[in-house]
């Protein structure tokens, strides 16, 4: 088989080729301008070059009737560089596919389809191509997927994973027809692909689903010791290579000869699978058919008609939908059942002849190549689960939550229905399930969801103490899992800061960024300028240990002194990095007020650093911040909304407070003043001349954030200012505002509670979809023990800001879908069991501005890793939590 893999891989033969060296007649040619088709897929009826360079190229399908799938590929080569109008004639046909175009045969770019001229018929398409000296330019109704690329894919199969990788026959004109198998199983899924030649969506989707299934992930792992996968590729070899429309090399549409079985392709194949069954004693349970059309769509037959798994299909579907509304907002599924099914079609065959579900899978011929890849991979996914749906429905449960309020935390709708845990893992169970469990609750009222993830918080120093590691401030809101690191200052050494917080354990889970300040601070003797090229080339190589560690992404904090003398171009270098790991990048922007660069400038910074380090980026705490831009949230939604639109994954997180809180020197000393840290500070404010300078800087960023009055102090040396507002210090001192906290900064430790942001822009900013919960806490600010409750109980119990579905949606799916925790955040069968259940009519914070550290209220049950963490309204005191490595 490695020497078939061999010769096929040799055969790709435009791959950069010089005009120069060809060998091959052109199939026109005019000027210093040559047509080819000598290629894999390679297919026009014929050309002719015009005396003015133009080519027009007609288009005709291999047979009549036919299929509209008019595909073209050919091949422009100039030993100078040429500017060369084309037309596409497609004759009686009608246009479909906007041309894609390869240089090297690897990369493809879609032609911009507003530059595709179209006749008023649609049947003649024209565009211009620059064709490079000495080079080919491929041109290409969809990207080429032959051959010789599925060759490379199998081969990578079978040394990645140890496939059995074979062929079961030959096609009518001597190509192999490809079976992939794994180990059999007592269940088989079989998967058919490429019967159509131009469908290579489909194609993509389906090398993506096989992918996902092969992961090394828990749930695939456990899937695979099952199911056996039964894979054919390409079933149409010919038709791919020749670069026919439809049909294969005896003119019939293999998707429509599985009844009779004419064509030697579909005897091979069903021959294959009667066999595999029968010799491996096996139960086929899933059909699914890869293909394209011009949208996403399932072909299926109706829920419950399968002999076999009969919920299958529905739970399939249900939970493949749910999983993409997750990651993409709007998604809806598009499904067609079969009333009048094409008799002869694999859909219906393998649904009659083996009883099961069986399913056209369509992918759109123009849909963005990386949806599609997501698209097939969440199918796999989706499926997976649902498997185990039907094989454990009836099984013995450890827990089970009967008839609450149920919201999955993917965006669906509530309904009322019951949740079961089993081995750490949750049960959905449909109305005619009726388990038993060890631990039966009726939750009747209350409200059950995914736990809760807090994406921004301070909570490293309570995780490396034994005496605060329980996290019950967090437990009492509902959170189960925490992510330390944020705003630039987390650990480099992730593995030995796991190794520090387990130790002793911890009540939540705990996920961890690598801090930008960190690592300057490790690798440069002074932050307060930009990084060399030799200490950013350190950086990188310490971030990247980091991140093989174990950390989810890069956090910045450019705000603070460490970050902000750092470029952008020295993130961007990081950020590149972190997304060579698929990592994420997470920042505190460098302004979010009017003072410095100014919010608008460090949004536009976030955005260029997504675009340019092709990484998910991420705000923190996202607010307009003093009264200089109260009012600017929608500005700054508009940025964020014009960015995803361009594809860039953008995203924030928010804690409903109007009231954000710091150091005091962080609050009211210009990041310039703070370079060489505290202790510089105070000398500075002990220089008469730079005192002055510092005391009109600190006057200006008090009177932007709000004025002395929107100052409280929470933490002083001197306990007599606690819980004051600097106003009322200032008076009690005799001095002016800025002199008073100058004062505080000199006499040690200060940090500030500041009411700088309005109602307004917190609501819009929680309304967009893209907005996860958050509590960014700390110490003297109530949001370190109950953001959560205060935004479920003030903004949709009370202000119906948002609806309950929302607020779920933003405190948990939507933070383990940015965060990459693909088996966490949701209520899906399999994911794992973090599962909260709480009172809608008690849920509420009881923290204050003048009692800070009140646990919050209304938590019934709090489920981590499978096991309670909360029972019946009190902390168990168990330490569930696990590290969540990358």
């Amino acid at each position: 088989m490695r020497a078939l893999f061999a010769l096929l891989l040799t055969s790709v033969i435009f791959v950069s080729a010089s005009a120069g060296a060809e060998i091959k007649t052109p199939i026109c040619e005019g000027g210093s301008l040559k047509v080819f088709i000598d290629f894999q897929g390679g297919n026009i009826d014929s050309c002719d070059v015009s005396s003015g360079g133009k080519i027009t190229v007609q288009i005709a399908p291999e047979d009549e009737p036919i299929n509209s799938s008019p595909w073209y590929a050919f091949r422009l080569a100039s030993p100078v560089q040429v500017t060369v109008p084309v037309v596409l004639d497609y004759g009686p046909h009608k246009h479909r596919y906007t041309p894609d175009i390869s240089i090297d045969g690897v990369a493809w770019q879609t032609y911009p389809s507003d530059r595709v001229s179209l006749s008023q018929d649609r049947n003649q398409a024209a565009f211009s191509i620059i064709v490079p000296a000495s080079k080919s330019v491929v041109v290409a109704a969809q990207p080429l997927l032959t051959s010789s690329h599925y060759a490379h894919w199998l081969e990578s199969l079978q040394s990645r994973y140890g496939l059995d990788v074979g062929s079961v026959g030959e096609s009518i004109d001597g190509r192999p027809l490809w079976r992939v198998a794994s180990p059999a199983k007592r269940h088989t899924l079989l998967l058919l692909g490429r019967q159509h030649p131009p469908e290579t969506t489909g194609a993509i989707a389906l090398m993506s689903f096989v992918e996902r299934l092969f992961e090394e992930d828990e749930l695939a792992e456990r899937f695979r010791e099952e199911v056996g996968v039964l894979l054919y590729p390409l079933i149409n070899p010919d038709g791919v290579d020749k670069g026919y429309w439809r049909h294969n090399f005896q003119g019939k549409d293999l998707n429509r000869e599985w009844g009779p079985l004419t064509q030697p392709e579909n005897r091979a194949v069903d021959a294959d699978v009667t066999q595999w069954l029968d010799d491996n004693e096996s139960q086929l349970i899933k059909a699914i058919d890869f293909h394209s059309t011009r949208y996403e769509v399932f072909y299926t037959q109706a829920d419950q008609t399968a002999d076999r798994f009969p919920h299958l299909l529905g739970d399939w579907l249900l939970g493949f939908e749910k999983q993409m509304q997750s990651q993409f907002d709007g998604f809806e599924i598009r499904r067609q059942i079969s009333k009048t099914p094409q008799l002869n079609a694999a859909k219906h065959y393998f649904f009659t002849q083996y009883g099961v579900s069986s399913t056209t899978l369509e992918m759109g011929d123009e849909t963005d190549r990386k949806f599609v890849r997501e698209y097939g991979r969440t199918a796999a996914e989706a499926f997976m689960r649902a498997y185990f749906q039907q094989v454990s429905a009836n099984q013995p449960l450890d827990i089970l939550f009967r008839g609450g309020v149920v919201v999955d935390g993917t965006g669906a709708a509530p309904y009322k229905g019951d949740i079961g845990i089993r081995d750490g893992r949750i049960v959905r169970l449909t109305g005619t399930q009726t388990p038993e469990a060890e631990s039966e609750i009726d939750i009747s009222g209350k409200v059950i969801t995914p736990g809760f993830i807090d994406i921004h918080t301070h909570a490293r120093a309570d995780l490396v103490s034994p005496e605060t590691a329980h996290m019950e401030h967090y437990l009492t809101q509902g959170v189960s899992t925490v992510v330390i690191g944020n705003d630039g200052d987390g650990a480099t050494r992730i593995r030995h800061r796991f190794n520090q917080i387990f130790a002793h354990g911890a009540g939540t889970n705990v996920a961890q960024l690598v801090g930008h300040a960190s690592l300057r601070r490790r690798v440069m003797d002074e932050t307060g300028r930009p990084a060399t090229e030799a200490e950013i080339a350190e950086m990188k190589t310490i971030l990247s240990e980091s991140l093989d560690e174990g950390a989810l992404g890069l956090s910045t904090g450019l705000f603070y002194a460490d970050g902000s003398h750092a470029t952008t171009e020295e993130v961007i270098e990081l950020a590149r990095v972190a997304s060579s790991h698929n990592a994420i990048y997470e920042s505190h922007i460098r302004a979010e007020s009017s003072r410095g660069v100014g919010v608008d400038a460090a949004v536009d910074e976030v955005i260029r650093i997504a675009r340019e380090a092709d990484i998910p980026a991420h705000i923190a705490h996202i607010k307009v911040l003093g009264k200089d831009v109260w009012g600017r949230s929608g500005d700054i939604i508009g940025k964020i909304r014009s960015a995803r639109e361009e594809g860039l994954q953008i995203s924030a997180d928010q804690y409903p407070w109007v009231a954000s809180s710091t150091q005091l020197k962080s609050a009211v000393v210009s990041s310039e003043y703070q370079v060489g840290g505290i202790d510089a500070i105070r000398n500075r404010l002990s220089d008469p001349e730079l005192r002055e300078l510092l005391l009109i800087d600190m006057a200006a960023n008090i009177e932007r954030r709000g004025g002395p009055t929107s100052l409280m102090l929470v933490e002083t040396e001197d306990a007599q200012w606690h819980g004051l507002r600097l106003d009322a210090i200032a008076s009690t001192m005799g001095v002016a505002p800025e002199v008073a906290a100058a004062h505080l900064i000199g006499e040690g430790r200060a940090r500030v509670v500041s009411f700088n942001m309005i109602e307004s822009d917190i609501e819009q900013f929680m309304r967009e979809p893209w907005v996860a919960t958050s509590s960014d806490g700390t110490d003297g600010h109530p949001r370190k023990y109950g953001s959560f409750p205060r935004k479920y109980d003030t903004y949709v119990r009370k202000r119906g800001t948002l609806s309950l579905t929302d607020f779920v949606r933003a405190s948990s799916g939507l933070p383990a879908a940015i965060l990459g925790l693909n088996d966490r955040g949701t209520l899906l069968h399999g994911h794992i069991a973090d599962v909260l259940v709480f009172d809608p009519d008690r849920y509420r914070e009881e923290a204050g501005f003048s009692n800070w550290n009140m646990l919050s209220r209304g938590v019934e049950y709090l489920v981590i890793n499978g096991d309670f963490a909360v029972r019946d309204g009190e902390v168990t005191k168990q330490r569930l939590g696990r590290p969540l490595p990358r």
